[in-house]
């Protein structure tokens, strides 16, 4: 959709410069241009007003066109509109007053005068002046200030470095150390990591792993199957009596050494074994830092 350009001149409202009896409230015969006149009880129940053997009148018509284009002509005119302690607001509604304009907090009271709130409920925004007059200042906006007009967002967490003094003053602010306690989530010990909105707050892995075993081998007595192929040489006299088989004889050769017959099918063997071990570290070189939580309470670091 295209910008719509911004009617160049004066907008008024349907039916405002009616004469006469043309345009009345409506549902009445009455006559007025005043706003408050104009949203009655007639008007929030619409056209249930005419009977149903009756028919709209031209001034009902004007009636209504009049009261809902005052309304889009008083909003041009004023730009914001202004507070009325009978309307209903929402967190972050703006309005105005001749003190400036205002936003309403979190939880805040819409029914309390923002002139006379302190800045409980309402917050004041500065002033184009109040900005130019800030940053023609050495030192511009304070901490305290700009902390005021920069403000968190509950359930916001950043990590801090700093010494306790400095803690104190984030208490005061709103933070708390993501322990577990003051309505703070506990962090300690634990990394981030990044998930969905379903999955915040939800924890998992180990801080030490500890394995499934370690390998030690068994002992495995060689079948003769399993001995590698060979034989041996007996060294001896003629006529030895080798293992109580009987003499081994020379038969006629001039060697005294004999060989017994060859034993052994070099098959394959296994060896058992099973697997132990200690727990250990599961964690990268890390440097602690303490995670704040912020609460929105004011609050003091003990």
């Amino acid at each position: 959709m295209a910008k719509i350009d911004r009617y160049n001149g004066n907008l008024k409202a349907f039916a405002s410069d009616a004469t006469g009896t043309e345009r009345t409230i409506f549902g009445d015969t009455a006559q007025s241009d005043e706003l408050d006149a104009n949203i009655t009880a007639d008007l929030l129940r619409g056209w249930g007003v005419v009977g149903p053997t009756f028919n709209p009148t031209k001034q009902d018509f004007n009636g209504l066109g009049f009261t809902l284009g005052q309304l889009i002509a008083y909003l041009h005119q004023q730009g914001i509109p202004e507070w009325n302690t009978s309307q209903e607001y929402y967190r972050g509604s703006v309005v105005t007053t001749l003190a400036g304009i205002y936003r309403l907090k979190n939880g805040g009271d819409a029914t309390v005068d923002p002139d006379n709130d302190n800045g409980t409920n309402w917050e004041l925004a500065p002033t184009r002046a109040q900005v130019d007059a800030k940053a023609n200042q050495a030192t511009t906006y304070t901490e305290t200030e700009v902390d005021a007009l920069i403000r968190p967002v509950v359930g916001e967490v950043k990590l801090f470095a700093g010494n306790s003094s400095a803690l104190n003053t984030m208490y005061v602010r709103g933070w708390r150390i993501a322990d577990g306690t003051d309505g703070a989530p506990d962090l300690i010990d634990s990394f981030p990591k990044l998930g969905t909105f379903a999955q915040k707050g939800g924890a998992g892995g180990v801080k030490t792993v500890t394995p499934a075993g370690g390998v030690s081998v068994g002992n495995h007595t060689l079948s003769l199957a399993e001995i590698p192929n060979h034989d041996h040489t007996i060294t001896g006299a003629n006529n030895v009596v080798a293992g109580g088989v009987g003499p081994i004889n020379r038969n006629g050769g001039s060697s005294p050494n004999a060989n017994t017959s060859s034993a052994g099918s070099s098959q394959a063997h296994n060896h058992g074994g099973s697997f132990s071990g200690s727990s250990h570290t599961n964690e990268p070189q890390f440097t602690y830092l303490v995670p704040l939580y912020f609460t929105g309470i004011a609050g003091t670091y003990s």
